[in-house]
């Protein structure tokens, strides 16, 4: 904490104190440099200077600065006494017999649950735009509902080794940004089971539905009033099927085509220029990878790998054509 700030600068001298107060509210001003960011965040994480009331804006602060895990952490440190408390609301003080235990102004979790780890908050007045940016930590499973002056906005999240879901209904009145989180390095995004990403690339037609650009955290909707169900994958997605004897793949296209020969799957490419090939589960592990720079062949044979299905990426210049083999 020796690179954080002090408590107050007071007749021209400087405290000596170091205070999670003071340091969470230059994080909510904007005002520390990338070099001071480690130094308040440890502050942050090991000083208890705060009262129940402003408790609220340390952990505020935390979220800001990306730290979900740190600040869900603090928040059962803190509140740890309420929650083994008889009582069920919340105590003017912690830590000591003083106050009374009925003080909705100590109940800042009931805020901050929602606003970050749900990550639903307006963008602007009367929640006629908010976004849904979730914050969630080392949770996997989280759901809200959201009262507004334009209904009830309610979503769910679920995280899990080969996916995420969302499930969101959104009011009428309203445009919501959706920020689908970047736990894993997902492949696809669905939208009511429309792709609407696929490998880093925003796919338009679906209604209701455009691009709100990416960053490092999130890859991010705007949608319409409705219910909304995303889903992102750690395979790209799929563009056709293919049946055939023992195996079923796709039909024939243009530059990537399955073809069952007795029971081996038979990949043939015709693509202008280099070309890779990737043989792809559903959990989006690479089991084989053939690169080139001539029209071939790559054959698969039935026992080369276990029964389930299994994804044939061909990836030429910019272009990526995706067709689904079931292995039975």
């Amino acid at each position: 904490g020796a690179n954080a700030y002090v408590f107050h600068s007071l007749n021209n001298k400087q405290s000596r104190t170091i205070d999670d107060r003071s340091n969470a509210w230059a994080v909510l001003a904007g005002v520390p440099d990338k070099d001071k960011q480690a130094g308040v965040l440890e502050v942050l994480k090991s000083k208890y200077n705060a009262g129940p009331y402003q408790e609220r804006y340390i952990e505020d602060a935390m979220f800001v600065m990306g730290k979900d895990s740190d600040a869900l952490t603090r928040m059962l440190t803190y509140y740890k006494p309420d929650i083994d408390s008889w009582s069920t609301t919340m105590w003017e003080r912690l830590r000591n017999k003083k106050g009374t235990n009925n003080h909705a102004w100590a109940a800042s979790p009931c805020y901050l649950l929602g606003a970050y780890v749900a990550g639903v908050r307006p963008t602007a007045p009367g929640f006629s735009s908010y976004q849904v940016l979730p914050m969630l930590g080392p949770l996997t499973a989280v759901s809200a509902v959201i009262p507004s002056v334009k209904g009830t906005i309610s979503v769910c999240d679920s995280l899990f080794t080969d996916r995420f879901t969302m499930d969101l209904v959104s009011p009428d009145g309203t445009e919501a940004m959706v920020g689908i989180p970047k736990k894993r390095d997902w492949l696809s995004v669905t939208a009511n089971g429309k792709a609407v990403w696929n490998e880093g690339v925003y796919i338009s037609g679906v209604t209701g539905i455009s691009e709100a650009g990416e960053d490092d955290r999130y890859i991010k909707f705007n949608v319409g009033p409705g219910n909304w169900k995303f889903v992102s994958l750690l395979i790209p997605s799929a563009v056709d099927d293919f049946s055939g004897n023992g195996l079923k793949t796709s039909s024939p296209g243009n530059v990537l085509r399955l073809i069952n020969n007795n029971g081996q799957c038979v990949i043939k490419i015709e693509a202008p220029g280099s070309y890779s090939v990737r043989i792809i589960d559903t959990r989006g592990r690479v089991y084989a990878e053939y690169c080139s720079s001539i029209t071939g062949q790559v054959i698969l044979k039935r026992n080369s790998l276990t029964r389930g299905v299994y994804f044939v990426q061909l990836h030429c210049g910019m272009r990526s054509v995706i067709k689904k083999v079931m292995m039975y």
